[in-house]
């Protein structure tokens, strides 16, 4: 499976992972991968709009509060 992203003239393509990742991810939320991915674009513009003001991301599992650290993904 593959998935190409046309932007600019240029020509992105998705790993297979990628691919099968964004749409394992909209048939959970019962959207078309597009929907899926422009919502993830839309969260971390989010992510990283309010962590540029200086924002922390917390987290509650099992009771206990943890701070998120996003990093860019590896290629």
């Amino acid at each position: 499976m593959s998935i190409k992203i046309d932007i600019d003239g240029e020509t992105y393509v998705l790993s297979d992972e990628t691919a099968q990742t964004l749409v394992e991810i909209a048939r959970r939320n019962n959207v078309t991968p597009e929907v899926a991915l422009k919502q993830a674009i839309l969260n971390e513009k989010f992510i990283e709009e309010q962590t540029n003001e200086g924002a922390k991301l917390l987290m509650e599992k099992n009771g206990s509060l943890r701070e998120l650290i996003f990093k860019p993904a590896s290629l």
